[in-house]
Parts: structure tokens; C-alpha cells; sequence
């Protein structure tokens, strides 16, 4: 009877061993999801578009060209093969009647405009902001000619000394800034502020002008109410 006693309480700590080990198993691989997913950067909600980012980063690091391309119904594009401009980044294009122009960033350059007649032979040249509050610089910028001719930009004003974007914390502001030629612009204001939003592209639908920005790696709208000049949150 004694051995049998022993024979079970020894089977009843294999039992235990075993059920032990298996929980040990468990929390290592949690361990290890955890270390992967932190050597990505993704560390929380304010962190959840860090991998895209990375991968941005590393791709800023090589050579890159903004290329053209033609179509007639705006749906099916044919490329063209023809260089715009070399290191350009976050580009936007709009036809004003007369020149074809592309606003885009250039690292170490600023913001940079360049002008086409024929889609070809492209000029560029510098774009002036006045009236950045200290520190701020442009980024993201998406220009739009008024129906007065004018021309108005919005854009991702990024205090320069917080470092990148993805570091910053609560809200972001895009603001506007209007000019007569397209080259030389005036701060406005602030268009539209909420928590984390960066590339605006701004369209008028009819009579109503509306904004879409880039929010936690997800595409949110806003509408304006006093002819784009200020925007208020639309919807997801």
C-alpha cells in the first residue's frame, strides 16, 4: 500500500511538472512576440503606423524621382517615363490654365514648386511661406487655385525642435496660407486641429470643401463651412 501511495503522489508531480512547464512555454513566447513587435517600434496607440514609418525612413535613404503619367478619364494612366523632379516627397499637382505645377518637399531644400507648359520641361523654383509662427516649418503642403484666382495651401505646420512627427503627442495643426502667384504665400492660420493628422488633400465637392487628412495610419474627413478657410471633424 505504500508503494502505491508513492507511486500515485509521483505521478500527480509529473502532472504538475508538466502543466508548469507548458505555462513557462507560454509566457517565453508572449516574451518573444513582445520583443519582435518592440524591435519594429510599435509600442502603443500613439506608435501603431511605426512600421510604415520605419520603412519610409529607410526608403528616404535611397535615390528617388517623381515620375509623370497621362490619361484621359482620370481612371487608367499611362506613364510617361519623364523625370519632374529628383528627391521629392509628399508631391501635389494642380493645372491653373497656364503652367502645370507640382508642390513637393525636398530634404535640406525646402518647399519647392515646379512649373511645366508642355508636361515636359519642368522649372523650379522656391516656395515662400511668411508669417510661420518661431520654430514651424511646412510640410505635407497641398495647394488648390481659388475661384478668384488666388492660390491656397494647406499643410502640416511641424515644430522643427520636437523632432519627427511620430514622436509628437496630442494635436497636430494644418494650417492655410493664400498667395497671388502660387510662389510667395501669407500664413492665415490654423484650418483644421485635432490629435495626430498630417497630409491634408483638400477638394471642393460642388459648393462644399472638404479635407482628408491622415490619421493613425486611417483616412478621416473634415468639411469647411466659410469657403475652406477653417474645417471642422467630418467622419471616419
Amino acid at each position: 500500500k505504500i508503494f502505491k501511495v508513492s507511486e500515485s503522489f509521483i505521478e500527480m508531480k509529473l502532472q504538475y511538472i508538466i502543466i508548469i512547464v507548458v505555462m513557462i512555454g507560454i509566457v517565453l513566447l508572449g516574451l518573444f512576440v513582445l520583443m519582435q513587435e518592440n524591435s519594429f517600434g510599435i509600442k502603443g496607440k500613439n506608435d501603431i503606423d511605426s512600421v510604415l514609418d520605419q520603412k519610409k525612413s529607410m526608403q528616404d535613404q535611397e535615390p528617388s524621382y517623381l515620375m509623370s503619367a497621362t490619361s484621359k478619364d482620370g481612371l487608367t494612366w499611362i506613364k510617361n517615363d519623364k523625370i519632374v523632379a529628383s528627391d521629392a516627397r509628399t508631391p501635389g499637382a494642380l493645372f491653373d490654365g497656364k503652367y502645370m505645377r507640382v508642390y513637393f518637399n525636398r530634404r535640406g531644400a525646402g518647399n519647392i514648386v515646379a512649373l511645366s507648359r508642355d508636361g515636359i520641361s519642368w522649372e523650379e523654383k522656391e516656395v515662400i511661406v511668411l508669417g510661420l509662427p518661431p520654430g514651424m516649418v511646412v510640410l505635407d503642403q497641398e495647394v488648390v487655385l481659388l475661384p478668384d484666382g488666388k492660390y491656397r495651401m494647406y499643410y502640416y505646420e511641424h515644430p522643427r525642435a520636437k523632432g519627427q512627427p511620430i514622436s509628437i503627442q496630442g494635436d497636430f495643426t494644418i494650417a492655410s496660407a493664400i498667395s497671388n502667384d502660387g510662389i510667395h504665400f501669407q500664413r492665415e492660420g490654423a484650418a483644421f486641429v485635432y490629435e495626430r493628422v498630417m497630409d491634408p488633400d483638400v477638394i471642393k465637392i460642388g459648393d462644399v470643401w472638404k479635407m482628408f487628412v491622415s490619421h493613425y495610419g486611417k483616412t478621416i474627413s473634415a468639411v469647411s463651412y466659410d469657403e475652406g478657410k477653417s474645417f471642422v471633424f467630418e467622419q471616419y
